[in-house]
């Protein structure tokens, strides 16, 4: 216990894990996905009802809401992204169709 407590403190004070079965979006070096993350592995996350999404327009806005974005292509389950990118919570509606 003293050492995952340790690790946790190395990681610094904001610090949250990622949970399965919550929505997040993804930014990696290929682009932005949303969906619902249902596997995680130390160089992966796996996303279902996963949208890849052209432009975002106002990030804190497209975060909060799911709107604002040019346009999304409903890619589906089981789409896997890198781990190493940036992972934040989305709060929007998951698009289950091409918008």
């Amino acid at each position: 216990m003293k050492k995952q407590n340790q690790e946790i403190a190395d990681r610094g004070p904001n610090w949250q894990p990622i949970e399965k079965g919550r929505k997040y979006k993804v930014h990696t070096h290929l682009g932005i996905y949303i969906g619902v993350l249902v596997h995680a592995t130390m160089d992966e996350l796996t996303l279902d009802t996963c949208s890849w999404v052209e432009h975002e327009g106002r990030m804190g806005h497209f975060t909060r809401t799911g709107m604002g974005h040019e346009a999304s292509e409903f890619l589906g389950d089981g789409i896997v992204v890198p781990r190493n990118s940036v992972k934040m919570p989305f709060r929007g509606d998951l698009p289950t169709e091409d918008v």
